[in-house]
């Protein structure tokens, strides 16, 4: 795990006498990403993290709380109708938007009316509805 993420010791970084990695120059050419790579939390902590790091870094995602939403699946089946028009303006307009080849300020508009227009609210008044009664079923 520590030569996924640090490198060769001795090349890439170096230990201190407290244990503690020290990157060295060399590692400018070598950096992965750390967070896409397993447990971090049995690396050694770096001289900029401290002693104690990983430590504190379980601590503090330990007191997390569950995201109250989980498990919730929208169930669109109600709406396919306003869903494939709702596709279809966005398929429209997502790429000149996103690429920038149109001005937002003039389109922007242009697909929020669209939008409305093909039933966007009707789609977002059903997701509502069906947040609404699973959080209601969550708290009994």
């Amino acid at each position: 795990m520590t030569i996924l993420n640090y490198g060769v010791e001795g090349v890439h970084y170096n230990l201190t006498a407290d244990g503690l990695v020290e990157f060295t120059e060399e590692r400018g050419n070598y950096q992965p990403w750390t967070n896409g790579v397993g447990n971090v939390t049995i690396l050694p902590p770096t001289v900029e993290q401290g002693d104690g790091f990983w430590d504190n870094f379980k601590a503090y995602y330990g007191t997390a709380k569950e995201i109250p939403i989980l498990g919730f699946a929208y169930d669109s089946s109600a709406v396919s109708t306003e869903m494939g028009a709702v596709a279809n303006v966005v398929a429209e307009f997502m790429l000149p938007l996103c690429t920038g080849t149109v001005d937002p300020d003039e389109k922007i508009p242009e697909f929020l009316e669209k939008l409305e227009q093909n039933g966007i609210n009707t789609v977002l008044d059903d997701a509502n509805a069906q947040l609404d009664a699973f959080m209601a079923s969550k708290e009994k």
